[in-house]
């Protein structure tokens, strides 16, 4: 059944509002584009043959990859702060011990008179 043409009309402007359809990453190049339909993922019909001739395989493993790499980064930051919140403790200890050592090294040569 053929569409009319005032709902065309309205295909065309849904197709224009960045609500309806975002601008996203293609799934194959690192191209960004404008959606024109839902859970479009490649930016050309070529992107989209290349993927399916070479990638398509490795497309959700790539995925999944980035995924894994985000959360290590997060997994690593999180060690490297714990690090340094143990250095600092490390840090402060060794400052109170010298301080006591001066402090007792203070107190006797106070007590002997030279």
């Amino acid at each position: 059944m053929p569409v009319s043409p005032k709902r065309q009309a309205e295909l065309r402007d849904r197709r224009r509002d960045e609500k309806v359809y975002p601008v996203k990453h293609c799934a194959n190049c690192p191209k960004m584009f404008r959606q024109t339909r839902p859970n479009r993922k490649f930016c050309s019909t070529k992107c989209k043959d290349e993927w399916f001739r070479f990638g398509a395989a490795f497309g959700p493993l790539k995925e999944k990859l980035e995924g894994l790499v985000h959360r290590w980064m997060k997994d690593y930051a999180a060690k490297i702060e714990e690090v340094h919140r143990l250095d600092r403790v490390r840090f402060e200890d060794q400052i109170r011990i010298l301080e006591s050592r001066i402090d007792t090294l203070e107190s006797l040569t106070g007590a002997c008179p030279l």
